[in-house]
């Protein structure tokens, strides 16, 4: 907890363990107010908010200095995504992507970053080609007037390497990373120009456990702890100990880690509790006319209960 000054600053603290990216915004599954800082035991960071974004103010470290100067290079794409100026609340794919390519091809001459910290500078530019995907995915997924079709889409769609992506270790340290790698084999489909629009709406109506779990190839493939966490993420999706089971014998060897047989076990026991077949609880109360009612009055009918 922190207490406000009256001129609106307050500070707080907290202990990364370990060193590496952190999300830092308003809540964690919003992507909008929320910004991506790198910490490391005993690092301060100072900043202003402002209507688009922050800034940094004060002492920091080389390493935020060069996320917040990163986080400059894509504010473009982020003023289209979440339309701080009534302008951009009108964007679609015909004014984005121009931008984007265009950042694109900016993102290809990004400069060397030196901050002499090496795992840092390592792993920095890797950071950025994940942010720019997750820039890219966030838009295409948010509701817009205009949708692209296949043809529409830069060739940068088209050129996403899922076996590539499954193999990188950031993934898993970047904030909702796996659900982004979800997107992606979606994401090649919108942008695959040999499919008719039917064809499309057929790949996709599967949904992405199909395109992913159901990959064996693939999953082979790419990173075991990751294909765990997809087994993990969907394995929520079941509501009925049937359903999970079903599932399960699919899939569920996948899941690897003891955190991720935890979090498995956290979905299947509630589930394993409900008996589809078990009679409802009875209940008796009084009509509209003053009359005595039970459930058990209306067995073997459909009843609706309106309080």
């Amino acid at each position: 907890t922190s207490s406000v000054d009256p001129d609106g600053s307050f500070a707080f603290a907290f202990y990364p363990q370990p060193e590496g990216f952190y999300g830092l915004g308003i809540q964690p599954q919003q992507s909008k107010n929320r910004y991506a800082f790198y910490f490391k035991p005993g690092d301060r960071l100072s900043f202003r908010v402002t209507d688009t974004g922050y800034e940094l103010a004060g002492k920091n470290t080389p390493e935020n200095q060069e996320m917040a100067r990163w986080q400059q290079f894509v504010e473009p794409l982020d003023n289209k995504l979440f339309a701080y100026t009534e302008a951009d609340a009108m964007s679609t794919y015909i004014d984005f992507f121009p931008l984007f390519e265009e950042r694109e091809q900016a993102l290809a001459q990004y400069p060397v970053v030196k901050t002499k910290n090496a795992a840092f500078d390592e792993i920095f530019p890797r950071y950025r080609n994940l942010d720019f995907l997750g820039k890219a995915s966030t838009y295409i997924f948010a509701p817009r007037t205009a949708h692209p079709q296949g043809e529409d889409y830069p060739d940068y769609f088209r050129s996403l390497d899922m076996v590539s992506l499954g193999r990188e270790p950031l993934l898993l340290n970047y904030p909702e990373g796996v659900r982004l790698y979800a997107q992606v084999p979606m994401l090649r489909i919108m942008a695959d120009p040999e499919l008719s629009p039917q064809e499309r709406s057929a790949k996709l109506s599967g949904g992405p456990e199909a395109l992913l779990l159901a990959d064996e190839e693939l999953m082979e493939q790419i990173d075991a702890v990751l294909r765990g966490e997809l087994t993990v993420m969907y394995a929520r999706n079941k509501r009925n100990i049937e359903a999970f089971n079903l599932y399960d014998e699919k899939f569920g060897r996948y899941v690897l880690t003891e955190q991720q047989k935890q979090a498995y076990a956290e979905i299947r026991n509630p589930l394993a509790k409900t008996n589809p077949v078990t009679a409802a609880t009875d209940f008796a109360f009084h009509d509209q006319e003053g009359n005595r009612v039970a459930l058990s009055d209306f067995q073997g009918k459909v009843v609706y209960v309106d309080v």
